[in-house]
């Protein structure tokens, strides 16, 4: 971790442990908050599911905003699957312009960046805190959500 003058902070984290930490930081942010993910890939994994389910409860709990880009198709909607909590604090757009197989994803909040990946045994979590680093990556962002399929 080095956060001196004109330098990034970056913090490198390992397990499900480190992973939970920079994900969890997602909640103490005062805006809304980016999300760029492949979901169908990331639920592959069993550890990312328990993890996230859990996360999605403490999301709601404190009624943080986030925007989800998604890669792939649109899913069908089955009847009964709707959390009206959930969407009251949730939008989701979908993009198919990444390798369907990436199991990272990327949130973008609060002058930082943090990248969550999860493949077998690989679990890391790493949180960049710059304030051009954040720019740059909202920006993309942005521009890739005004694209998606709603």
């Amino acid at each position: 971790y080095n956060l001196t003058l004109n330098k990034p902070g970056v913090r490198f984290f390992e397990g499900e442990e480190g992973f939970k930490k920079v994900l969890y930081d997602t909640l103490t942010s005062k805006t809304d908050v980016y999300l760029f993910i492949n979901t169908e890939a990331m639920t592959e994994e069993e550890k990312f599911k328990i993890i996230n389910s859990e996360y999605k409860q403490k999301r709601i709990q404190s009624q943080l905003k986030k925007k989800i880009l998604r890669v792939g198709d649109k899913p069908e909607l089955t009847f009964g699957t709707s959390d009206e909590k959930y969407n009251a604090i949730t939008e989701i757009r979908y993009t198919g312009k990444l390798p369907a197989s990436t199991k990272a994803a990327i949130h973008i909040y609060d002058g930082k960046i943090s990248y969550q990946i999860i493949d077998g045994e690989k679990i890391i979590g790493i949180l960049i805190e710059d304030k051009n680093i954040y720019e740059i990556n909202k920006t993309w962002f942005e521009m890739m959500w005004e694209t998606a399929e709603v």
